[in-house]
């Protein structure tokens, strides 16, 4: 599914706060997104909603982050077909114009993470690009610097589903719970 969002990590917090919220904002989009198309393309043709009004709201996305999944597990262990070793060659055509200015597609394989980033120089610079990529390198090695360490964890409110929980009364129930340490 194809559809926008808006995530953020919270003041100034630190990088388990941030991973938490982030987190929580995602398990709030209902089913996943998959309404999205339906309601931006679909109401105006059903007249829900007037012609250019819902694109007048929205603004157009600037940015794609699409990641793609941890490929090394599509296969199981000993399948007929694995992944070709040699790379795939471009996606796209270099002539074919990009859909957003920025697009980052991710993906896990052979147990790291790759990410492509294309972009329209037409719409931004170089350097611009370069920082941004930078940032999100340095950011996720806040994060990973953060998961191994052995205090980090916990758990939020959607890890239980089941219940109506908020975010304060998990923290109160938790803090009830021997846990014999």
């Amino acid at each position: 599914t194809v559809y926008p969002v808006l995530v953020d990590p919270g003041p100034e917090s630190g990088p388990g706060e941030a991973l938490k919220a982030v987190k929580e904002q995602l398990r709030r989009i209902p089913g996943n997104g998959l309404g999205y198309g339906l309601l931006r393309y679909g109401a105006q043709e059903t007249g829900l909603v007037e012609s250019g009004s819902s694109e007048d709201l929205q603004g157009e996305p600037q940015v794609s982050f699409n990641y793609l999944g941890q490929l090394d597990q599509a296969l199981p262990e000993g399948a007929l077909f694995r992944p070709a070793g040699e790379a795939a060659g471009a996606p796209r055509s270099p002539r074919q114009p990009l859909e957003f200015p920025l697009q980052i597609d991710a993906q896990v394989a052979g147990g790291r993470l790759k990410a492509r980033w294309s972009f329209s120089p037409d719409q931004l610079p170089r350097d611009t690009v370069s920082e941004l990529a930078g940032r999100f390198i340095s950011g996720l090695s806040t994060l990973v610097a953060h998961c191994l360490d052995p205090e980090a964890g916990g758990f939020t409110a959607s890890d239980f589903a089941l219940t109506e929980l908020d975010e304060d009364e998990l923290a109160e129930a938790f803090d009830e719970i021997d846990f014999g340490d």
